[in-house]
């Protein structure tokens, strides 16, 4: 099932933990709903922009994945509002700055940077929130200004 031109269902759900471990990782309809304006709003808006070098991890979790992950139990990730974004090439302030700039969101989180990923999560009327987070190596959040991520990190 393709949620939108060129991101699938399947795309979302896959975990490799999953499947080494034999559990069920399908969404119920709600989730779907929230998966698809996930994909609409952020995730083909960027593959739209940065073509096939952008790639997405750890999309909808299933409880039991979100658990093993070492999220809580308030992760949008558990209910299809979240993707963990990287790419093979492009910076992931560059990414950062384009979410931040380009696109609606209710959580974006720069995690683990330099080296780690970013989290862009939006729920449906809760687009306006936009908490821009750091999570440190320590998994410490604090809610930060653009300017001051890059200040840290920018190119």
């Amino acid at each position: 099932m393709n949620l939108t031109k060129d991101i699938s269902l399947e795309q979302c759900v896959k975990s490799d933990y999953a499947i080494r471990h034999g559990i069920d990782n399908t969404p119920d309809k709600d989730q779907i709903n929230n998966l698809q304006y996930l994909a609409d709003k952020i995730l083909q808006p960027l593959r739209n922009h940065y073509g096939n070098d952008i790639f997405f991890n750890s999309v909808y979790r299933c409880k039991q994945i979100n658990d093993a992950a070492g999220s809580t139990d308030t992760s949008l990730h558990l209910i299809g509002c979240a993707a963990d974004i990287d790419s093979n090439g492009i910076s992931l302030m560059e990414l950062l700055s384009t979410i931040y700039n380009y696109m609606p969101f209710t959580e974006l989180i720069a995690e683990y940077i330099p080296t780690g990923w970013i989290h862009a999560g939006i729920i449906l009327g809760r687009e306006n929130d936009r908490k821009l987070k750091l999570k440190d190596k320590d998994n410490n959040y604090r809610q930060v200004s653009l300017d001051f991520i890059l200040s840290l990190y920018g190119e």
